[in-house]
């Protein structure tokens, strides 16, 4: 059984995407922007704001989950102020049947909690950072989500999950019937994945345009990263000859899962690995487009 592709770009989405990586802080010495970006958004927002964001780091992130849930049973075009005032105002009742198909074990108290606490937040974060950039990142999401809407008739399901991703390989499940593939700039190298019943989310990040001819192109640094350490280098090697887990490399090298799934983070977005989704954990292997890549970013860096 296969499962339908939709694609997905929105501005809300992209908010969310920026506030859930502020919030918690997740990847961020995986991110492009990383610590600077996060010192430079917390002096533009209001003091106040920014120690009520700080009450959300340990939160849950099934929290976010459900908030991209409800914003994607809106339509995608609706502009940011519509969906938060819909988030205000919206009935109780209502976000919770939007929420039980597709979310195991919510409660509507979790519900009320989820819509009562973030929305203000949303609000703000809005109105003082991204109401600010929202103009010179949209048009790029769209462009990249026509190019992927094209393809969904022209490419295998698989294949245009993994040409999207850079990476991430999902065979088909019995259980699981869409996945919609989002474009996002925030979050740029990661991709972020939200499994719910039936449903796969799957925001994958793309790059903004090399505006300096001069500079190394990002692919390229993050591929020499990827390079860079020795343990790296064995890691591919291992991966080139089986799938394997996390926990599986870390027993093979003497080192901790920990550490292990730091290497392997580098790996992945430098496109070196594929990463295997199934319903247990996460396994890798060795991309060998990734290899053919690199070899092409670093002939046309150096005008070979």
């Amino acid at each position: 059984m296969s499962y339908q592709i939709k694609v997905y770009h929105s501005s809300m989405y992209e908010l969310l995407c920026s506030f859930l990586i502020y919030t918690t802080r997740k990847w961020t010495d995986d991110l492009d922007w990383g610590q600077e970006w996060i010192d430079d958004v917390s002096c533009r927002l209001d003091p106040t704001i920014v120690e009520q964001i700080d009450t959300f780091r340990s939160s849950e992130m099934i929290d976010y989950d459900i908030l991209y849930l409800w914003t994607i049973q809106r339509e995608p075009k609706t502009d940011i102020p519509s969906c938060i005032h819909y988030l205000e105002t919206c009935d109780l009742d209502e976000l919770y049947a939007q929420t039980t198909p597709y979310v195991d074990h919510v409660a509507k108290e979790d519900v009320a909690r989820i819509r009562d606490s973030y929305t203000p937040l949303i609000k703000a974060w809005y109105e003082q950072y991204f109401a600010e950039i929202e103009h010179t990142i949209i048009p790029f999401l769209e462009e990249d989500a026509k190019e992927k809407q094209q393809l969904i008739s022209k490419m295998d399901p698989i294949d245009l999950v993994e040409y999207a991703t850079n990476g991430v390989v999902v065979e088909p499940l019995d259980h699981l019937h869409t996945i919609i593939l989002m474009p996002m700039i925030h979050s740029r190298p990661v991709n972020y994945y939200v499994k719910l019943n039936g449903m796969l989310l799957i925001q994958y990040a793309i790059d903004l345009p090399e505006t300096n001819e001069h500079q190394v192109p990002i692919g390229l640094a993050r591929f020499t990263r990827a390079l860079s350490d020795p343990k790296r280098l064995l890691i591919l090697r291992y991966l080139a000859q089986e799938l394997r887990s996390t926990s599986e490399v870390a027993e093979i090298m003497q080192m901790t899962p920990e550490a292990v799934g730091s290497h392997i983070r580098i790996l992945r977005v430098a496109g070196l690995l594929r990463t295997h989704l199934n319903d247990e954990n996460e396994k890798y292997s060795i991309r060998a487009d990734g290899i053919a890549e690199m070899q092409l970013f670093l002939e046309s860096y150096l005008r070979l």
